[in-house]
């Protein structure tokens, strides 16, 4: 039992320096993916599909705007 508050208080630590430091590493990841997607060539089908998904994003953002309009 006496390892019990030992595992709360490194628990309690993680999520702490994860809240504080997770979106600087998360920007870190995605910007380390832009620039691996950069060197692929274009044709590469990983780099089509994420071209997909924004513009699938692209065009959702779209359609809420013009139906936000019409309310």
């Amino acid at each position: 039992m006496k390892s019990l508050p030992k595992l709360v208080i490194t628990c309690v630590i993680v999520v702490l320096l994860l809240r504080k430091f997770g979106p600087q590493l998360r920007e870190q990841r995605m910007q380390r993916m832009a620039e691996m997607c950069d060197r692929l060539p274009e044709n590469f089908p990983p780099i089509r599909a994420i071209r997909d998904l924004a513009e699938i994003r692209r065009t959702n953002e779209r359609i809420v705007e013009l139906l936000e309009q019409r309310s």
